[in-house]
């Protein structure tokens, strides 16, 4: 076992060996420092940037995750992160735009940072031209093909705006409610009421394949978790995907055919890599969905109530309803909402989405172009 003055020692002689280049003797200390204290998120950076320098990208990159998962709005770490991104020749706008986002003064900032910040600048800016050329290139044309409305048209370039500045895009000139009339998408209420053979296929799935559900939030350690740091990758809120990000899920979904087909007939988004999206949404008793916001208004969620314990609610733009059997519930998930089981027992919806009822289907295809 290392002792302070042992971690002191070892650390000055791994910066030392930094200094006067012995690159190797450095990773080697470092690594021995970060095995004996991963949590030392130091430590870690220093480690990445020596794999760096020795060109082992792979390495560097695995450090520079633990280093993250310590202090995930670290933008020194982001910025290094995002170089080696970067240098695979993949994109690393994301990192280099949540490095800057980070830092509240960069004229302040020593002047090698001021490099890294320009650079991350640059690289954001040039990124953002190319995708509004490509985007507004694509929306002319189709807007072009199908004769689009001056209303449609203004829609459209909102839409562009909002992501091409790499924003989700809320459309304010979408109707606005935190609640929707389920009576004005065709067909749901009909799937609503036929909320017992949905149950019935839900049960036989779980029973057939316990681990057909898996936890809802799933993201990655080396990202701020905020609100999400309870649930992540616990089964307290868990989800059985039938559709997941545009994809079916085979298995799942063959299970549950009439499921499957209820929702077929529904105005729900076909968009590659986006939508459809349609699970059992599966809340374990006494959990709580933290509040929490969605990505775009142009498409809404709707929840088809399974199994309903006493004490669930769903709150949205801080109205709070039941789950009713028999009614849907259609919601803009760009308002803030939240979800609770007080009950003890488990709390089972169907959830979905649904393109938003003023597009019109010449917007639904230039947006369906436009996503994916």
């Amino acid at each position: 076992m290392l002792s302070n003055a042992d971690i002191q020692t070892l650390s000055g002689q791994a910066d030392a060996a930094a200094a006067r280049r012995d690159l190797p003797a450095a990773a080697a200390m470092l690594a021995e420092l970060a095995a004996y204290d991963p949590g030392d998120a130091v430590t870690w950076k220093k480690l990445a940037a020596i794999h760096r320098a020795l060109g082992r990208s792979e390495d560097a990159m695995i450090a520079i995750g633990h280093a993250l998962a310590i202090e995930p709005r670290d933008p020194l770490s982001l910025l290094l992160k995002a170089g080696l991104i970067e240098a695979k020749g993949d994109d690393a706008e994301e990192p280099y735009r949540a490095a800057l986002s980070l830092i509240d003064e960069p004229d302040a900032a020593p002047p090698a940072l001021r490099a890294r910040l320009e650079h991350a600048r640059r690289y954001c800016d040039t990124a953002h031209r190319s995708r509004t050329v490509r985007l507004s290139g694509i929306a002319a044309s189709e807007i072009d093909r199908l004769g689009c409305t001056r209303e449609e048209c203004a829609r459209i370039d909102a839409f562009v705006l909002g992501i091409a500045d790499a924003v989700s895009p809320v459309l304010p000139m979408l109707s606005r409610h935190a609640y929707h009339d389920s009576a004005t998408f065709a067909g749901l209420v009909a799937v609503a009421r036929g909320h017992a053979a949905l149950t019935v296929e839900y049960l036989r799935l779980l029973a057939d394949d316990a681990m057909a559900a898996v936890p809802y939030v799933d993201h990655p350690t080396d990202v701020p978790l905020d609100q999400w740091v309870d649930l992540n990758r616990s089964r307290q809120w868990s989800a059985a995907h039938l559709w997941r990000g545009g994809g079916i899920v085979r298995g799942n979904a063959d299970r549950c055919p009439a499921t499957v087909e209820a929702f077929a007939a529904l105005p729900t988004p076909v968009i590659g890599g986006r939508s459809p999206n349609l699970m059992f949404s599966i809340l374990a008793p006494h959990t709580h969905i933290p509040p929490h916001v969605g990505v775009t208004n142009v498409r809404l969620v709707v929840h088809i109530p399974l199994i309903i314990p006493e004490d669930c609610s769903l709150t949205v733009g801080g109205e709070r309803r039941g789950w009713m059997l028999g009614e849907a519930i259609v919601f803009d998930d760009t308002i803030e909402h939240e979800a609770v089981n007080d009950s003890d027992d488990t709390r089972v919806v169907l959830i979905g989405d649904l393109w938003h009822p003023d597009l019109s289907a010449r917007e639904r295809t230039v947006l369906h172009a436009l996503m994916a």
